[in-house]
């Protein structure tokens, strides 16, 4: 566990023991990853002196981290930016073209949690609402038809041409959301879940295969 005295004071300054006299408290925060660093200078900006930040690794920065293999620089993390409005971060991204595109139809129900109850999975929108199972097993037939195709092109060279050029992750993001869209016997909140649930299908298949 590594330890940062944001204060850049030692224990035995006078000026620390004077505050904590008058009832100053000494404050720990818990990780140095953005969250933890940003704490800890709102802390000292409202006036709080006495700020230790621990961290359990070796360097600063929790998920954002960066690796350098030669002359190139990989960027490990960070996932997730929590939160657009205001957010400088969500802004840069954008501007960089970085953000994942989504859909008029994923955006209005955001994003979907997956948890295991009783060794059962279930799907949930950021609202709470548990997404039907039969809506779930519908998609989730689609979902591997679409991703089989890609295994079809490896396996068994099928000619490339300007769909098949496209990364599996996009080929079958693509896929999925154009026959979920021609589905004529889905109504259109069924469409919307669905068409939400494709985010969150990537990333379990891209762990899978890691």
């Amino acid at each position: 566990m590594q330890s940062c005295e944001s204060s850049g004071d030692s224990a035995d300054d006078p000026l620390s023991r004077g505050l904590r006299r008058r009832g100053q408290p000494r404050v720990v925060v818990i990780g140095a990853g953005l969250a933890g660093l940003a704490a800890a200078k709102a802390l000292l900006e409202q006036g709080f002196t006495d700020v230790t930040v621990l961290e359990a690794s070796s360097r600063i920065g929790g998920r954002v981290q960066s690796v350098k293999l030669g002359h190139a620089t990989f960027e490990l993390g960070a996932t997730w930016i929590h939160g657009s409005h205001g957010n400088p971060i969500y802004h840069l991204a954008e501007a960089n073209g970085l953000l994942e595109e989504t859909t008029d139809g994923e955006r209005s129900v955001g994003r979907i949690s997956l948890y295991s109850k009783n060794g059962v999975a279930c799907y949930l929108t950021n609202r709470g609402r548990r997404i039907p199972k039969d809506v779930v097993e519908e998609f989730s037939d689609l979902y591997n038809e679409v991703y089989n195709l890609t295994q079809e092109f490896f396996r068994h060279g099928k000619p490339v041409n300007a769909e098949s050029q496209n990364s599996v992750g996009v080929f079958t993001r693509e896929k999925v959301r154009n026959r979920i869209r021609d589905d004529p016997d889905d109504p259109e909140t069924t469409k919307r879940l669905k068409l939400a649930m494709i985010q969150q299908y990537l990333k379990l298949s891209a762990m899978a295969t890691c």
